[in-house]
């Protein structure tokens, strides 16, 4: 759980996005921030207090301003070849490029007006005092990620993919489960490579039903505003994007029950829900939660 090293990370990848705001760039500074965030949140409760909330109120609002433009870069990668399909929606793409210019500002503004090296002596002195009192208090950390599953759990149970946010919610609860396990794996031999490997395809299956979801809301809103002639979004375009959400879908009720293996300290999941992971980051079931399978009603 060091969090000086998470700080360093942030930082470099700050430095990053300073010279060039790609789309990796603006990723990989977003996942150095949740991880950042998650790790002050143990050391909080490590030290019984907030911590250094100036510090991380304005870490949230870098993560609000670098999450609008994520969300335009993400939406320009996916309409390249959706585009050059359907013609009739390549202004949007004109409109979004105009839209990233103007977050791409804004972005090089809020990395500007950062302070560092004030933000850095501020961690120092959370640091200096985690050790000792990680000995009196180290228990309550891991009860803090174990909530945090159990919300993911309950995200879980209600996930429906008629439904898109709830897929969302468990996205995010998931996340934030995610980053915490990721801080304390050093200290739990359970949480391996591999098993970290998996969490991350996980997360990344629900990000794609999640873009997928933006990015057909944007060409909806598009073809409304432009006009009469474009109401509605064309048919050809409506099916490609059908059966796209369908292959995302069908992946997630496939793998969904994943989750139930990701914590197994002190929460240990039921051997029906047990899954095994591998190098590769992929999940199998054990084989008593493939015989169980055959008796459990899938995901709604």
């Amino acid at each position: 759980m060091s969090l000086e090293r998470r700080w360093a990370r942030a930082v470099r990848e700050a430095e990053r996005c300073r010279r060039a705001l790609s789309e990796d760039g603006v990723h990989d500074l977003r996942v150095a921030i949740r991880r950042l965030i998650a790790t002050l949140d143990l050391v909080a409760v490590v030290l019984d207090d907030p911590g250094p909330r100036g510090l991380r109120r304005n870490l949230r609002k870098s993560l609000a301003t670098l999450g609008a433009l994520r969300d335009v870069q993400v939406q320009l990668l996916l309409l390249g070849p959706v585009a050059a399909r359907h013609p009739s929606i390549e202004p949007l793409q004109t409109v979004l490029k105009v839209r990233e210019r103007r977050l791409i500002t804004r972005v090089k503004g809020r990395l500007a007006s950062t302070t560092p090296e004030t933000d850095a002596a501020t961690l120092r002195r959370a640091a200096v005092k985690v050790p000792a009192a990680f000995r009196v208090r180290g228990a309550a950390v891991f009860a803090a990620a174990t909530l945090a599953f159990a919300r993911a759990v309950l995200c879980r149970e209600t996930a429906d993919p008629a439904q898109p946010d709830t897929i969302h919610r468990l996205r995010i609860a998931f996340k934030k489960f995610r980053y915490a396990a990721e801080a304390l794996q050093p200290l739990l031999p359970g949480i391996t490579k591999e098993m970290l490997h998996a969490m991350d395809a996980y997360q990344t299956r629900m990000g794609a039903i999640q873009d997928l979801e933006v990015l057909a809301e944007s060409i909806r809103l598009f073809c409304m505003r432009s006009g009469p002639r474009g109401k509605g979004i064309p048919a050809p375009l409506v099916h490609e994007l059908a059966g796209r959400r369908r292959v995302l879908l069908r992946e997630f009720r496939r793998s969904a029950d994943e989750l139930y293996g990701f914590w197994r300290f002190p929460f240990p999941a039921p051997e029906r829900k047990a899954w095994t992971f591998t190098s590769s980051g992929t999940a199998s079931p054990s084989s008593a939660a493939r015989r169980d399978m055959k008796t459990t009603p899938p995901v709604r």
